[in-house]
């Protein structure tokens, strides 16, 4: 009886350690290790552990190296890596190893559209449309037209910013509204940067504007303030200077035809027993012996009269035309101008041309200017940008 309970005994341990090493065989085969790796991978993949996923991902591979969902999972990992070179080496592999694996070209087409590879990604849409003709592939077409979008944006929105390093707000202001909302990574910048550009680019040209109406180009002046109104159709500042650079011209035209009719006074030409009459004006005697003389200039503000005293010198005269040009300058204003301008037989007249130091003057003012006698010149004088006005003298003795 004992013997046979020893037997009994003997057969149960026998049985167990069958079973259980089969179970331990059955858990450790290639397959069963290539799974528990698989789920480690696509665990690591998930969580973002993405060099944890890799290296798992290629344990399965070695383990099968035809096992196509680990070549997938490790295709995914490479495209949240960007590494997009070896995202397709890997995904051109699964379809190699089965022919008509639409996944794989699935992820392949979305390599494709973050290269930029436009071409290849349509090739790729068209293997899926032929092994499956009635697969829905509307949204590969839609991401497809959108991802050509975005890439025309960014290329917009990298032109923007380069035109607002070098200034050239317009042209940036153009090229970011073409930024496109679906553009999320840019499309917020860009529109901060169009708000940033606008005021900049305002102040840039109505700066210049000003400054050409100093020099009295008026018509170049226009040009840049229409371009502000492009942009802001009711901007006071551009709208006033238009309005005065219009004035300008017209009040510029009226005084050119004075000065022509001036000019078309017949001068007697000079023979040795005839001196020429102009040269006994005085005027025309301190322009020759390349004088300075004293001058002022009065203005009246809110009831006061303010004079400004002025030094006129000659640099240059034309005898046969009566034209002549010269500086003029204000030491209570710290100022010079260049000048130009024509005498004949009783009058002088003579405009500011530009700035040679710019002080506390602005520049534009027009005189014109009668002999009194005594060598004493009197008259007025009109500034069309400002559209202020005084008389003004000087004294040639």
């Amino acid at each position: 009886m004992k013997l046979s309970k020893r037997i009994v005994t003997i057969i149960a341990i026998v049985l167990v350690l069958t079973i259980g090493g089969g179970v331990a065989y059955a858990t450790n085969t290639p397959t069963a290790r290539a799974d528990r790796e698989l789920k480690l991978a696509n665990k690591y993949l998930q969580d973002g552990k993405y060099q944890e996923a890799i290296l798992a991902f290629q344990k399965v591979i070695q383990i099968e190296p035809k096992n196509i969902p680990a070549r997938l999972g490790l295709g995914q990992v490479y495209v949240a890596t960007k590494e997009f070179a070896k995202a397709e080496v890997v995904l051109k592999e699964v379809i190699q190893i089965d022919v008509n694996n639409i996944p794989a070209r699935e992820e392949l087409f979305m390599v494709y559209l973050k290269e930029g590879n436009w071409d290849a990604a349509n090739a790729i849409l068209q293997e899926i449309i032929r092994i499956d003709p009635k697969k829905d592939t509307k949204q590969f077409n839609t991401d497809l037209d959108l991802a050509k979008a975005i890439s025309t944006s960014k290329d917009n929105y990298d032109l923007g910013i380069k035109q607002m390093n070098d200034k050239q707000y317009l042209e940036a202001i153009i090229s970011l509204q073409k930024v496109i909302k679906e553009d999320t990574e840019r499309y917020t910048d860009a529109q901060q940067k169009m708000k940033d550009a606008k005021p900049a680019y305002i102040a840039q040209q109505l700066q210049t504007a000003t400054d050409l109406i100093g020099a009295t180009k008026y018509d170049d002046a226009i040009k840049k303030l229409d371009e502000i109104l492009t942009i802001d159709a009711t901007n006071a500042d551009a709208i006033k200077l238009k309005d005065q650079c219009t004035q300008a011209i017209a009040k510029g035209k009226a005084n050119e035809d004075v000065k022509v009719a001036q000019n078309s006074i017949q001068v007697p030409q000079q023979t040795q027993n005839s001196p020429v009459p102009v040269a006994k004006n005085p005027m025309v005697e301190a322009i020759k012996a390349n004088q300075t003389i004293d001058g002022s200039e009065s203005q009246t503000v809110n009831g006061n009269q303010l004079n400004m005293p002025f030094k006129l010198h000659f640099t240059e005269y034309n005898a046969s035309s009566g034209s002549f040009t010269g500086e003029l300058s204000w030491t209570t204003l710290d100022a010079i101008h260049k000048v130009q301008g024509n005498i004949s037989s009783s009058t002088l007249t003579f405009k500011e041309t530009a700035y040679i130091k710019k002080g506390k003057a602005a520049i534009g003012p027009v005189y014109n200017l009668t002999l009194q006698g005594g060598g004493r010149f009197a008259g007025s004088w009109t500034n069309d940008v400002t559209g202020h006005s005084g008389q003004v003298w000087v004294n040639v003795n």
